[in-house]
């Protein structure tokens, strides 16, 4: 199936008590060329309202109809390359059968190379005996309707030591729809996550130590020292640009 990025509704999950990051987010998306439909964050202070997020999104896109829907959550930080490997990716994607996409997952481990652009997600073992893959993060991804069915399933479907086991979204994502369903993900994140404060840690989070973690396993040609602060982030997509 033919697919086109710019045609996919696009969905942002965002807390109303998070003004700022909503306002930031909504300049990434001017950036990309995309509008998107805010959603309001189950508020809950925990992992919880983040799964409940996203099973409340899979249960709207499936009543839509939506084919494919591009799921965001509201600290992302679109990479200055961006606009360049997506209408490749579009292309790989179009050729191949897959359920799940992934924009830019955190990985402790090596993958297996798909193509050009993509890693699969799907053929990675597990790394210890409850199934856990190293895969996490939840910045963005596109989802199927089939994928949207697994992540409804979340709070009871995942096995661990011979009982249901309730955990993150993005660990039940690892276990329970990657080697459920074949799923990709950009070989180079097209987005991170903006170092914020987490309103689920209750800290100053970044996913700058990861990601460059990724880079330098597959791409030690792409790693730079950057994406400490959105401010920073700014200026050298501009620089890159320019």
């Amino acid at each position: 199936m033919k697919i086109n990025f710019n045609e996919i509704q696009k969905f942002v999950i965002n807390l109303e008590r998070r003004p700022d990051r909503l306002e930031k987010v909504k300049k990434e998306f001017e950036y990309m060329g995309w509008d998107f439909e805010r959603f309001d964050a189950v508020d809950t202070n925990s992992y919880e309202g983040c799964a409940y997020s996203h099973q409340k999104i899979a249960e709207i896109i499936l009543e839509r109809g939506y084919e494919h829907a591009m799921v965001f959550e509201d600290d992302i930080f679109f990479m200055p390359y961006a606009k360049e490997l997506i209408p490749k990716i579009e292309k790989e994607l179009s050729e191949n059968e897959w359920y799940f996409f992934h924009f830019a997952p955190s990985i402790h481990r090596p993958l297996s190379k798909f193509s050009d652009n993509l890693v699969d997600l799907t053929t990675l073992p597990p790394k210890d005996l409850d199934r856990h893959r190293g895969i996490f993060g939840t910045s963005g991804f596109i989802l199927t309707k089939q994928a949207c069915e697994l992540i409804k399933e979340w709070d009871t479907n995942v096995v661990i030591d011979n009982s249901h086991k309730q955990v993150p979204i993005d660990e039940f994502l690892d276990r329970g729809v990657y080697p459920r369903l074949q799923s990709f993900s950009a070989k180079l994140p097209l987005v991170v996550q903006k170092n914020d404060y987490s309103d689920i840690n209750k800290t100053n989070d970044s996913n700058h130590y990861v990601m460059t973690y990724n880079w330098n396993v597959y791409f030690p040609d792409k790693l730079e020292n950057i994406y400490l602060d959105h401010n920073n982030c700014v200026q050298i997509r501009n620089s890159n640009e320019g």
